[in-house]
């Protein structure tokens, strides 16, 4: 996802507005004509401009390859499905305070975007600027993002964009105020990867004791999934449930994730070991360390609700597995060969030793037959 330069146009630049100025009250909206029309504080459309770094900048050299985010399969990659949406614009005075007649919400006429009432500038020195651009679903301060996110739509809703700094933007006044925007959200960025899809019934992301169903990502070449979280979002959860009944959970350690920050996540192979990076710029794709680890996924023993079970490899070694009130047991191996299982005082020795191959390892069948 990317970030955004909003270029806010009033009609052509004016030959001498620089000459006007150089007379105008730095207070007096209308200096020049005396009426405020025709002025260069007139703000009358606007237009957004969604710009990217060229392909052999540095930025893009350090993106991050293999992933959908800041490409044309990135619901989020252009501001054409935005045009529908609501800008709302705050400009601020040169004590701080939002300038009366320098705010207001602006929509799509399909030029441009306009407003019903005439904005000005409130002087020409440096102009703070605070900009947000939301759909008709969003109430700024009041609405959170959703949790269902299983659509494109549904997930492009919650993109909401905001002034590329806090609390402000600093811009320099004229027809072509220039803003600069960032996506006020993060997300995460998910492939699974050398799976079979038909294997896969579910994936879910859980953060902040809310459960998020990602956008399934329109690619073909794997399986990808997309979900914007809050900023803030400490330690994210990625649960994947198989058509075996297998539910593997990732636990990203992530102090908080942060505003504008997309993080790139893999799960690859029947280890499902995990791999991420995170980049600090959503739309370069700019490549930073990363500041979390990922611990390796373990297969899902099948056994006997609540009760436990003594496992013993070829290589010497047992472990007992404490199965869940699901009758699962998620454990590191300390083998690769099962030749006997034990609870309590019956027991059973395998005629074919049990090699672990999956990340299902079935024991109940073998448990049925323990004497």
């Amino acid at each position: 996802m990317k970030t955004i330069r909003e270029k806010i146009y009033s009609g052509a630049l004016l030959l001498g507005a620089v000459a006007f100025l150089a007379s105008c009250s730095d207070a007096d909206k209308d200096c020049g004509t005396g009426d405020g029309e025709d002025t260069v504080y007139d703000i009358s459309r606007v237009m957004l401009e969604m710009t990217e770094t060229e392909t052999d900048s540095p930025e893009a050299v350090t993106r991050a390859t293999g992933f959908v985010v800041n490409t044309d399969s990135d619901p989020t990659y252009s501001l054409t499905a935005k045009h529908g949406w609501t800008l709302a614009l705050v400009i601020y005075d040169k004590d701080g305070d939002p300038y009366d007649e320098g705010q207001g919400t602006l929509t799509w006429d399909g030029s441009y975007w306009t407003s019903d009432t005439q904005l000005y500038m409130p002087n020409y020195l440096m102009q703070n600027v605070s900009a947000e651009l939301y759909p008709s679903t969003w109430t700024p301060g009041v609405s959170t993002i959703e949790t269902d996110q299983s659509t494109e739509a549904d997930f492009l809703r919650q993109d909401i964009l905001v002034q590329d700094g806090e609390p402000t933007y600093q811009t320099a006044p004229a027809h072509y105020l220039e803003v600069r925007m960032r996506h006020a959200h993060s997300m995460l960025d998910i492939v699974l990867a050398n799976v079979d899809p038909t294997h896969i019934v579910s994936v879910e992301i859980i953060a902040g004791g809310n459960t998020y169903n990602p956008y399934k990502a329109g690619v073909t070449s794997r399986e990808e999934y997309m979900v914007i979280l809050p900023v803030g979002s400490m330690n994210p959860v990625i649960e994947v449930t198989t058509q075996a009944g297998a539910v593997y959970r990732k636990e990203l350690t992530i102090g908080q994730t942060a505003i504008n920050r997309c993080y790139y996540v893999r799960l690859a192979g029947l280890e499902l070991e995990l791999e991420a990076i995170t980049v600090s710029n959503w739309t370069y794709g700019e490549a930073v360390p990363a500041d979390y680890m990922a611990p390796t996924s373990y297969p899902t023993f099948r056994g006997t609700e609540n009760t436990q079970l003594t496992v013993y490899y070829d290589n010497g070694t047992n472990q007992t597995l404490s199965f869940n009130d699901r009758g699962e047991a998620t454990e590191k191996p300390l083998g690769r060969t099962i030749i006997r299982i034990e609870s309590g005082m019956l027991g059973y020795d395998f005629s074919e030793p049990l090699s672990i191959r999956t990340m299902v390892i079935d024991l109940n069948p073998y448990i049925a037959l323990m004497s």
